[in-house]
């Protein structure tokens, strides 16, 4: 009886993570993929970044305009695939509709159009989230991963921000 009680904490511990790791591995095996831009940018590299793009913005607009959850974000990563094959752009569309959700995120906007598919998910930690941007076209394959301390209004923002890309 111990035994059977432990084995079915150890699945229920399994299956409960087996869509981080195929969300993750989503991301890394599309990385991996030749012609395929991987970039990963953390804190101190987006804050470089930031800092340059609003030094070189002669109007001084732009810091205004940019939205508030990018000071939160502690990493993202960006996976981008716009030269890859028909098989493999369908192999990769057919894997993003079969990404089940777990009980550990939640779905905030899924779009299927007749070519498009856009998912973004959230999974949320103790102090800090991870927001998964997803978009497969016939063209163009995206995956962003953002990770970081998340308010529900920056949760929000950055799903406005997605629709306002397909609307």
């Amino acid at each position: 009886m111990k035994k059977l009680l432990v084995s079915l904490v150890l699945i229920m511990a399994v299956v409960s993570s087996t869509f981080a790791q195929d969300i993750d591995q989503f991301i890394s095996d599309l990385s991996k993929l030749e012609g395929v831009q991987h970039q990963r940018v953390d804190r101190e590299m987006l804050d470089g970044q930031l800092k340059a793009a609003t030094e070189a913005d002669p109007s001084g607009k732009l810091k205004s305009q940019l939205p508030p959850f990018l000071e939160k974000i502690d990493l993202i990563e960006v996976v981008v695939s716009e030269d890859s094959s028909a098989d493999i752009k369908s192999e990769f569309a057919s894997k993003l509709s079969d990404l089940k959700v777990g009980e550990d995120f939640e779905t905030l906007l899924k779009v299927k159009e007749v070519d498009t598919v856009v998912q973004i998910l959230l999974k949320k930690e103790e102090e800090k989230s991870t927001i998964y941007v997803l978009v497969t076209d016939e063209d163009d394959i995206v995956a962003v991963k953002m990770h970081g301390d998340f308010t529900e209004e920056d949760i929000t923002n950055i799903v406005k921000e997605q629709q306002k890309n397909f609307n």
